[in-house]
C-alpha cells in the first residue's frame, strides 16, 4: 500500500505541536509511521529504545544525526537505529522546517522509548550505523 507524506500529513494523529516541532503518527497496526517535521534551528530532544530498532527516512533538507554519541549531517536517505542507542536530529536550516519519518513496532503509547535532555549518548555506533542513499520510495 502505497502512502504518501501528504496523507500522513493529512490522516495522521497529532502527537505533538510546540516551539520545537510537529509530529504526526499514521497507525499501521504493527506499526507507526510517523512524521516529524522540525521547525528552523530545533531538534529533537533524543531518545532511545531498549527493546526495538527504528528507521528514519530523510527527504531533504540539512540535517545532524546524532546516534550513540557519533554525529554525521544528512539531507537525504535512510538511517538504521540499532536499539538501545540513544539519537536526535537537529535541523541544521535557519531558513525552513526539516521533515523526516520514522517508523517503529507498536504504537507510541505502548513505546518503550527513553527520553532524556542530558543524555549524551554513550559508546558511538560505529560500525552499526547504515545509511542508503536515494529514499526515493517515500513522496
Amino acid at each position: 500500500m502505497p502512502l504518501t507524506l501528504d496523507e500522513v500529513k493529512s490522516k495522521g494523529r497529532l502527537v505533538a505541536d510546540n516551539d520545537r516541532y510537529r509530529v504526526r503518527d499514521y497507525d499501521l497496526g504493527d506499526l507507526t509511521v510517523s512524521l516529524t517535521e522540525l521547525k528552523k534551528g530545533q531538534g529533537t530532544r533524543g531518545h532511545m529504545h531498549s527493546s526495538n530498532a527504528e528507521v528514519y527516512f530523510f527527504t531533504g533538507g540539512r540535517a545532524e544525526m546524532e546516534i550513540g554519541g557519533e554525529k554525521f549531517d544528512i539531507d537525504e536517505g535512510v538511517v538504521l537505529i540499532p536499539k538501545g542507542e540513544f539519537h536526535r536530529v537537529q535541523n541544521r536550516s535557519r531558513d525552513s522546517e526539516l521533515a523526516f519519518i520514522s517508523v517503529f513496532p507498536g504504537k507510541r503509547k505502548d513505546s518503550n522509548a527513553l527520553y532524556s535532555r542530558d543524555r549524551g549518548g554513550g559508546e558511538a555506533a560505529r560500525g552499526r550505523t547504515i545509511q542508503y542513499r536515494g529514499a526515493s520510495g517515500i513522496t
